[in-house]
């Protein structure tokens, strides 16, 4: 008996062990699945607040930006908050906080719903503002608007709308650059008291300047590189240094300017921008009004008497020689017309005149030899579709027009009679016959430029104010013939021009002569361009000896370490030493050493 009563005891405390056992497994799995559940659950708080006037409870979503699918019921005095996955929630006395509005509040058991028990029939509204959901009770006595949302939810609301609309714009951007590649041209314009930095862009762009503590930054706003060796290659003394960073949506330019130089930013357009750099030792020759009235009046005295014996570079047809001719026209008024998407405009004159027609930047020249005075447009409204300003400048027998564009537009230029028409739209209008530009070698075997024009007439120098440089402008009778598209040498640049031939020297001693058919190019020592004979071969597969631009390697070979430092030092030495045309040789044959 004893012995059985041992083993009951026994027996249950087996059954006891095992029990505890099974309990705690049990207990373990639900705990490991209750973390796995929470860990599939909305996270929400709820907050309750006593307004003025009406109760309030907010739902927080901490790990959203929005809200989740949900639906909201009142039915019966009893108002469900139902959401499409479960939360993970705990519900503070909201019954306690909003003693007039609610009774109970209570989670669904399968977690996907919040009920409220509500004291009295109310109103219910409701506001959402991104991960939160605003829930109103209004007593039945509420007048006016429901209550808004409060200020800093808000401003936080307009906050994030900015961040998303600043990240859509840099997307934007990128896009824009990686698809149609804008670009940026950088002249430089050195005047006797400032230096001034133009930038033209391909595309309307924004910007950002500042100026501290003798840094000024400048951004653009396109990705792009952008090429400052026209101001690197011969640095003014007041900067530093310049650097161009390409960023994720922008391209931003410091300048590092020395002690005393404060720029001065300008927006020309939303393509073209400015910034003028004073000079530290600037040219302050004064000159009285007086002065430069007698000058200016000396200065024409003289051109009239050059023009009337020289004809100042002029022929009035292809074969002879002469002064561009006075008209009997008085002035004259511009006729604008549209075709189409295209506006003409159309200057009657009552004889053949020769002009030349480029675009710069923002800006259309328009040359005409004429004394004949051109006002202002008729139709001043259909001309402001296309351009902000028409400026006309009368300078004796040379009449200038310079129109600023309010967008890019192709130009083109044709004759009807005597009367010449420009035409500006988004298609060209009339041709422009290509003038060609080829070299030659003059009767004392120097390099000259020769331009194929069919009736040249005359040279003008024309200072651009935006830029600061000075471009020589030769007109032409029609038809129209000019450079389809810009020429670089190493004397000069052959602007694209509509019509007549624009050249930016890059050297003092250039000279540009008329002939009859022909402009010529030239200088004293020779223009710096390639060989004649260096020319390539017409068939598929070129000697290399006949190659443009060939640099024959094994010739300069030069095994002895010693033979070729006596080579470069002598070669240094000399480019050191030299001028003009015998340095550059000097330092391309150093150049082909060091190769």
């Amino acid at each position: 008996m004893r012995e059985k009563k041992r083993l009951g005891i026994d027996d249950l405390g087996r059954r006891f062990a095992r029990g505890l056992a099974a309990k705690f497994v049990a207990g373990l799995m639900a705990l490991l699945f209750g973390f796995g559940q929470a860990g599939a659950q909305e996270r929400v708080e709820v907050t309750a607040m006593q307004m003025d006037g009406y109760g309030r409870v907010v739902l927080t979503f901490p790990d959203r930006f929005d809200l989740p699918q949900y639906t909201m019921n009142s039915e019966n005095g009893v108002l469900a908050l139902e959401f499409d996955e479960p939360l993970a929630v705990f519900l503070p006395d909201i019954s306690g906080t909003l003693t007039e509005y609610i009774s109970i509040s209570r989670v669904d058991p399968d977690k996907r719903g919040i009920r409220f028990g509500m004291k009295n029939i109310f109103t219910v509204n409701r506001l959402e503002a991104g991960e939160q959901l605003y829930v109103d009770f209004l007593p039945d006595n509420w007048q006016g608007l429901p209550p808004g949302l409060p200020a800093e939810v808000v401003a936080e609301l307009a906050r994030r709308a900015q961040d998303a609309a600043a990240v859509a714009e840099l997307q934007r951007r990128i896009e824009f650059a990686r698809v149609n590649s804008p670009t940026a041209k950088i002249n430089v314009g050195r005047h006797p008291t400032f230096t001034r930095l133009t930038f033209d862009w391909s595309e309307d762009t924004g910007y950002e300047f500042n100026f501290a503590d003798g840094v000024a930054n400048l951004e653009f706003f396109w990705p792009v590189d952008l090429d400052f060796y026209p101001l690197i290659s011969d640095m003014p003394v007041e900067f530093v240094s310049v650097k161009s960073e390409k960023l994720a949506g922008s391209n931003r330019i410091e300048f590092k300017l020395e002690d005393g130089v404060v720029p001065r930013f300008f927006k020309n357009s939303e393509r073209q921008f400015v910034i003028d750099f004073d000079l530290l030792e600037p040219d302050t020759t004064t000159i009285s009004a007086e002065d430069l009235l007698a000058e200016l009046e000396l200065e024409k005295a003289q051109d009239d008497a050059a023009m009337a014996a020289e004809g100042e570079k002029t022929l009035l047809d292809g074969d002879e020689g002469g002064q561009v001719g006075v008209s009997d026209q008085v002035e004259i008024t511009p006729k604008v017309s549209r075709v189409g998407s295209t506006v003409r405009i159309a200057f009657p004159f009552d004889r053949e005149t020769s002009a030349a027609v480029f675009q710069r930047g923002s800006y259309l020249w328009m040359i005409m030899d004429t004394t004949t005075i051109i006002n202002a447009p008729d139709d001043q409204q259909l001309l402001a579709t296309i351009s902000e300003d028409f400026a006309t400048i009368s300078a004796g027998d040379t009449q200038i027009v310079r129109m600023k564009m309010n967008d890019a537009r192709l130009a083109s230029l044709g004759s009807q009679g005597p009367s010449w028409i420009l035409s500006l739209g988004e298609n060209l209008m009339a041709p422009t016959e290509p003038i060609r530009l080829d070299r030659r070698l003059d009767d004392e075997g120097r390099y000259e430029i020769f331009a194929s024009a069919q009736r040249p007439v005359r040279v003008h120098q024309l200072r651009d104010p935006e830029i600061g440089d000075i471009l020589e402008v030769v007109t032409m009778y029609p038809p129209a013939n000019g450079v389809i598209r810009q020429l670089s040498f190493v004397d000069f640049k052959a602007l694209s021009s509509t019509h007549g031939l624009v050249i930016k020297p890059e050297t003092e001693d250039l000279e540009i002569d008329i002939l009859p058919r022909e402009v010529v190019l030239k200088s004293q020592q020779g223009l710096i361009v390639s060989s004649v004979n260096d020319i390539r071969s017409s068939g598929p597969i070129a000697a290399n000896s006949q190659r443009q631009g060939f640099i024959d390697l094994v010739a300069l070979e030069e095994k002895n370490p010693l033979e070729l430092t006596k080579r470069r030092e002598s070669l240094m030495l000399i480019a050191a030493n030299s001028e003009g045309r015998a340095k550059e040789n000097a330092r391309l044959d150093l150049a082909h050493v060091l190769l």
